[in-house]
């Protein structure tokens, strides 16, 4: 306990706080969409919340959360799976969060690519 104590304090006369330590995504839920020509699909919702995320999903069944890191380049490196999109021959390739939106490469089953865009 006095080392969590006295680190806080070193941290607190350095002028750092804990929070700014861990980049996280600004909490709330997250619309999912992409094009699929001149269609607009949804994929679900995101929820986040600290460094947690939950879904994508829909009429908000989440499911249970996992955990995500925010790196200092912008990139979300998922620690669990996204639904649908990380299964059924699909993967997550790279995504980002800026100004607010979360880009999500997913390649599909089929090679191809697509990108999903999760906006508050």
């Amino acid at each position: 306990m006095r080392r969590i104590i006295g680190t806080t304090a070193l941290l607190a006369v350095l002028g750092i706080s804990t929070s700014a330590m861990a980049a996280t995504i600004e909490p709330g839920t997250y619309v999912c969409q992409y094009y699929a020509g001149q269609i607009l699909m949804s994929m679900g919702d995101i929820e986040i919340n600290g460094t947690s995320y939950r879904g994508p999903a829909y009429d908000g069944n989440y499911g249970p959360a996992y955990e995500y890191e925010l790196t200092s380049e912008n990139y979300v490196i998922w620690r669990g799976p996204l639904g649908g999109l990380s299964s059924g021959g699909n993967a997550v390739g790279a995504s980002t969060y800026e100004n607010g939106v979360i880009a999500v490469q997913v390649i599909t089953d089929g090679g191809g690519t697509l990108t999903m865009l999760c906006d508050r």
